[in-house]
């Protein structure tokens, strides 16, 4: 039970702090004083509505942690004397094992691609999962909350927001 509690604590921490911060973030959104206001009890608003969108960076954070749990498992497996991955790795650097250590490293660099495609729709809202983006020159498309400012980079010319839709000025 120790060396699990040695890899969940710091995650747990890290991840407990955010949800803390994203739910009081959330908490004063318009959407929670419409919901409020609309006369849905405080259960209904803080579980449905509050933790939902609270949720969002949370499950980014925890897909892009789980690689970094793989490398403390390497240090934790060491001391605890339990066969795995990481225990794996110190021996094979050890005994030279040149082949072992590229295999384990290549399960290592598979497992944190895999996490981070996981976390990847979290990170950018405006993929829908279709393969299509809602972005560019095709017409007006929603904007996630780091887009509403000033300059878009990408096009690189100044837009109006409407309502978070954007219109694009002609750049002449």
């Amino acid at each position: 039970i120790m060396p699990v509690m040695v890899l969940a604590l710091q995650i747990t921490s890290q991840l407990s702090r955010f949800m803390r911060a994203s739910m009081l973030d959330n908490l004063s959104q318009d959407y929670v004083r419409t919901a409020r206001a609309k006369g849905l009890s405080e259960r209904v608003v803080v579980m449905v509505h509050v933790l939902r969108n609270s949720l969002i960076p949370v499950i980014t954070l925890l897909a892009l942690s789980i690689p970094g749990i793989f490398g403390g498992a390497i240090i934790t497996e060491s001391i605890f004397r339990i066969n795995g991955l990481g225990q794996l790795l110190l021996l094979s650097i050890l005994q030279n094992d040149l082949f072992m250590v590229q295999s384990v490293m290549l399960i290592f660099a598979a497992l944190t691609a895999i996490f981070n495609i996981i976390a990847d729709p979290y990170r950018h809202p405006e993929f829908d999962g279709s393969g299509t983006v809602k972005d560019g020159f095709s017409g007006p498309h929603r904007l996630s909350e780091g887009a509403k400012f000033g300059m878009d980079m990408k096009m690189g010319f100044p837009y109006k927001i409407k309502n978070t839709v954007v219109e694009f000025s002609d750049p002449t």
